[in-house]
């Protein structure tokens, strides 16, 4: 039976983590939001475009964006994950959306594709 109380840093043995994004969502300008990704064109006639298109038309957005911000510009974001979810929003005619913003790009695997 262990008789040590559990570390400052762990609770009931588990070892806390650093979260990888803010807690709160930040309103940001779709203009300031750099993609690291290009669609392909034939993308907005796509089934999961149409359905992304129709669900943010009939329920709003439900999952933000996940940016982090441009080291090389100043209040600009290099989106991460939700690359459709902004071409929807831009044909919609939003001009900001709330994003969740990455603390560390380090911590987080994006499934970012080359160009």
């Amino acid at each position: 039976m262990n008789q040590n109380p559990p570390s400052p840093s762990s609770e009931h043995g588990i070892e806390k983590t650093k979260s990888a994004f803010l807690h709160q969502c930040t309103n940001v300008p779709i203009a300031n939001i750099i993609p690291l990704k290009s669609l392909r064109p034939a993308v907005k006639s796509s089934l999961k475009y149409m359905q992304i298109l129709a669900s943010i038309k009939e329920v709003g957005l439900i999952e933000p964006p996940a940016v982090v911000p441009d080291p090389n510009k100043q209040n600009h974001f290099l989106l991460l994950d939700g690359h459709l979810r902004i071409e929807a929003l831009k044909d919609l005619g939003s001009t900001a959306v709330d994003c969740i913003i990455a603390t560390d790009d380090d911590t987080y695997s994006y499934n970012v594709s080359a160009p």
